[in-house]
């Protein structure tokens, strides 16, 4: 007759199990970090945050000194770069208004002769001009200050001239090269003047009203005035009766 088993012995066997079940599971998450722990070393190398010398930045010795970050790794605060924090919260300062920046102005030298236009000249005679308290000589001419011709056909050519220089000017702005302050001196100087884009002293050469300075610029214009006995070189007063108007300069440019 065969023998019951016995039941204390069966008992036992499944709690063994169970502990052998869990001492398998542990080794294998143990076996498993393990093994993925050189991926994360691998990860951070990857991501690492180069630190410069502390030497410089010499091209020739510069290596990058990293410090591999993972799960659980933080940089050393020795190493971090130092940051400003006296700029955070404020606002960037907005740029200079160009209309507040002070230019330093430019200093004119009233002493030196420079091409000036001058307003509301007054004819003097044949060749000059005074504008405020100062007087302005056309350079480069002669103008007539005494009669013209002989006996009886005598004539005034001095006011003559004087006459076709007012009817060109006309009180109108003529441009001078004289000094800024010559007006207020009262100082009497030398100087080419022009109407516009007219040469007053070539116009009264030109036009028989003045003589040219020998040598001058003008020589060649009063060569063809005595030749055309324009002006001073009339047989008789070019202005009397009968006799034609001289020219009329172009426009000056409205002022």
């Amino acid at each position: 007759m065969p023998l019951p088993p016995r039941r204390g012995r069966s008992a036992i066997i499944p709690p063994l199990k169970i502990a052998a079940g869990l001492v398998l599971l542990v080794a294998i998450l143990a076996y498993g970090t393990a093994r993925h722990a050189p991926r994360w070393e691998e990860q951070a190398a990857a991501i690492a945050v180069p630190l410069a010398p502390a030497g410089g930045t010499d091209e020739t010795t510069e290596r990058a000194t990293a410090r591999p970050i993972g799960p659980g790794l933080r940089p050393s605060p020795e190493k971090l770069l130092p940051v400003d924090h006296s700029s955070f919260g404020r606002a960037a300062k907005p740029p200079p208004d160009p209309a507040s920046v002070d230019v330093e102005a430019e200093t004119v030298d009233d002493s030196a002769p420079r091409p000036t236009l001058l307003p509301r000249p007054v004819v003097v005679d044949g060749g000059s001009f005074r504008v405020g308290s100062g007087t302005v000589r056309l350079t480069g001419i002669e103008p007539p200050t005494e009669r013209c011709g002989a006996g009886a056909a005598l004539w005034p050519c001095g006011a003559r001239a004087r006459t076709a220089l007012r009817a060109l000017v006309r009180s109108r702005s003529i441009t001078c090269t004289v000094p800024g302050d010559f007006q207020a001196k009262g100082e009497t100087l030398e100087s080419a003047c022009s109407l516009g884009s007219t040469d007053i002293g070539h116009w009264l050469v030109a036009h028989g009203w003045a003589r040219a300075k020998a040598g001058g610029p003008y020589v060649e214009a009063e060569e063809k005035a005595r030749t055309a006995q324009a002006g001073l070189w009339a047989e008789r007063d070019p202005s009397g009766p009968g006799a034609p108007m001289p020219p009329a300069a172009p426009p000056a440019p409205p002022q």
